[in-house]
């Protein structure tokens, strides 16, 4: 697999992970009685990176390699 390919389930992975670990943080804050952090969106981030991953990779794959 090319570095481009490698790196889409990658993104999606540690966007996932990010998203996990921001609503842990939220409960531990509900619980704790205290406001909750700020919110970020970063499963969509992860999503628009994957979705830029793959547009590259087929660029690539079906354009550039064919030289």
């Amino acid at each position: 697999m090319c570095a481009l390919c490698t790196a889409v389930p990658t993104v999606l992975t540690l966007g996932v992970a990010a998203e996990s670990k921001q609503r842990q943080a939220c409960r531990a804050a509900e619980e704790e009685g205290i406001p909750a952090p700020r919110k970020r969106p970063f499963l969509a981030l992860a999503v628009a990176g994957a979705l830029g991953l793959i547009a590259t990779s087929v660029l690539y794959h079906t354009q550039i390699s064919a030289l």
